[in-house]
């Protein structure tokens, strides 16, 4: 296991809108602050991170986070990132994905070309990003209280470098 990387989306909650939603019964129950991550799985370090507001499917931030971690061996997601442009782009910088199957889905010639190597035993390495995930709540908390955009961003931010440097809160 050289340098393998595993994909996955996970929610914080704003401690903020949380107190609100509490004092104000009428106040409106905002979504949580959605989080894609990819996390190298020997060093157990994260490499890509991307925050959103609003709810949005898993596969859309899948660009941003390839350009920005660049993964050089294979790819561990789930199926929720089982789509042939996915495949398709892993294909072309080399990497090998080892994403299970959606039911009923065959098509695809970059699918196929990815699924000869796909191991359902390999597969359980997924696992790595929920622990990575855990981790990082247990640590640093499983909520935000920045107010601003800018603030929580941040915040997110160097609670992962945190994770990433093995640095304890105090």
């Amino acid at each position: 296991m050289l340098n393998e990387h595993v994909l996955d989306y996970n929610c914080i909650n704003s401690q903020t809108r949380i107190i609100l939603a509490k004092i104000f019964s009428s106040f409106p129950f905002l979504p949580r602050l959605f989080i894609a991550l990819i996390l190298q799985s020997p060093t157990r370090k994260f490499t890509a991170l991307k925050i959103r507001v609003k709810p949005r499917h898993d596969i859309k931030d899948i660009n941003y986070l390839l350009n920005i971690s660049s993964p050089t061996e294979k790819l561990f997601a789930d199926y929720a990132y089982d789509a042939e442009f996915v495949h398709e782009k892993c294909f072309g910088i080399k990497v090998q994905t080892i994403i299970k199957p959606k039911k009923n889905v065959k098509r695809g010639f970059y699918r196929r070309k990815q699924m000869k190597n796909y191991s359902e035993k390999i597969y359980h390495w997924l696992s790595l990003i929920e622990s990575g995930f855990g981790s990082l709540k247990r640590k640093y908390g499983s909520s935000v209280s920045g107010k601003s955009w800018k603030s929580v961003n941040s915040e997110i931010y160097c609670k992962a470098i945190s994770h990433n440097l093995n640095l304890t809160p105090s």
